[in-house]
């Protein structure tokens, strides 16, 4: 199965973070933890309005290995 990167925007107030994560799941994970904690960074955050998302890109999360050319 092919597996692709996926990236976490998370906004808060102003101020926007983009994290890089291995899979869908992984973020979903993480918008949990988000969702937990979003009084708290927005009280870090000068009171402003937190939201995040996931975002699956096209690029693959691991690297493709070489395969041998056998005997020559």
């Amino acid at each position: 199965m092919t597996t692709f990167f996926t990236i976490l925007l998370v906004h808060v107030g102003a101020t926007s973070y983009a994290i890089t994560l291995p899979s869908q799941l992984e973020c979903s994970d993480a918008l949990l933890v988000i969702s937990n904690a979003s009084n708290e960074l927005s009280e870090l955050g000068d009171g402003g309005e937190v939201w995040a998302q996931c975002h699956e890109t096209n690029l693959l999360s691991a690297s493709i290995r070489p395969r041998s050319r056998g005997d020559l």
